[in-house]
């Protein structure tokens, strides 16, 4: 049994044709920039004439569009999603739906599937670069198992693909694993869409920062894991004078800095994105090596 199309939108222009079958890592309502981009952009391919579906992880919902397939995770393996089924699927949708192009967005160990399969061998590839992994320095084993692991099919997936897409220039000229396959990359910045803005108010970051005046106002958004690069931002203004660097963080709490000759940021050996969440009662926590945290 053949997919059928949806029915074409006539609002907007249909200037592109064509069937694209995207795997990705997670959809919404899971939370995540890859997850979010992945869901403007299969959109946006649906209302100018492409045929788009999507291949991801996670519980299959009620509300989901026919064209979204989600398989089960079983198991995470150092933040690696496990799904059994999972190739079963690809398999299976690349019979019925027989895409013109795969759009592969990575990180993603998913993905790696396709490298096993003459189905998807035959077919061309975008590879959509969303980052870098980033090794770690706290957690060990996780640099072991990209060197042995990952990278090999890392490497494999770059080489077979027709084209990459990158976020920006300078993600491109300091991406390693990229370096060999410039020829191939096409820079393509990332889009948001105005319904973001409707979020925002149930996110918990609709106040404002409390800005202290005559700073330099820098807010940065992201979650506080190590390789977001917070780090590298604080001791950026840690010699800076003059400036507040505000970040929200839903849920939790705000991590605000003032960075100045008389208040500096203070070296520690705990990580800078160590933060534990206020209690209900509490105004501020302490963070390191930052010197308040407020709610």
């Amino acid at each position: 049994m053949k997919l059928q199309p949806a029915e074409p939108q006539t609002n907007l222009p249909s200037s592109l044709s064509g069937r694209v079958l995207h795997v990705g890592k997670f959809y919404p309502p899971y939370r995540g920039g890859m997850e979010t981009y992945l869901a403007d952009l299969i959109d946006e391919h649906r209302k100018h004439g492409l045929y788009a579906i999507g291949l991801v992880h996670g519980q299959p919902q009620a509300d989901d569009p026919s064209w979204l397939h989600r398989v089960p995770v079983q198991a995470q393996i150092l933040y690696a999603p496990l799904g059994v089924s999972f190739p079963f699927t690809l398999r299976r949708l690349i019979r019925q739906f027989e895409p013109d192009l795969l759009h592969l967005h990575m990180p993603n160990n998913a993905v790696f599937w396709a490298l096993l399969m003459p189905l998807t061998r035959k077919l061309p590839w975008v590879v959509h670069w969303h980052s870098d992994v980033v090794r770690s320095s706290i957690r060990r084993l996780v640099s072991i198992a990209y060197d042995w692991l990952y990278e090999p099919f890392e490497r494999a997936m770059l080489k077979h693909a027709q084209r990459i897409i990158v976020t920006s220039p300078s993600y491109l000229d300091a991406s390693k694993p990229l370096a060999r396959w410039r020829d191939k990359v096409q820079v393509i910045p990332l889009g948001l869409t105005p319904q973001v803005q409707r979020h925002a108010s149930a996110s918990g970051l609709e106040a404002s920062p409390d800005w202290q005046p005559g700073t330099l106002r820098l807010l940065s958004l992201g979650r506080l894991t190590y390789y977001k690069g917070f780090e590298t931002l604080i001791k950026a203004v840690s010699g800076m004078s003059g400036v507040h660097c505000s970040l929200p963080v839903p849920a939790t709490c705000t991590l605000s800095w003032t960075a100045s000759s008389a208040n500096p940021l203070r070296p520690d050996k705990r990580p800078p994105y160590a933060c534990s969440a206020p209690s209900p009662k509490n105004t501020s926590t302490a963070c390191w090596p930052v010197a308040t945290c407020s709610a």
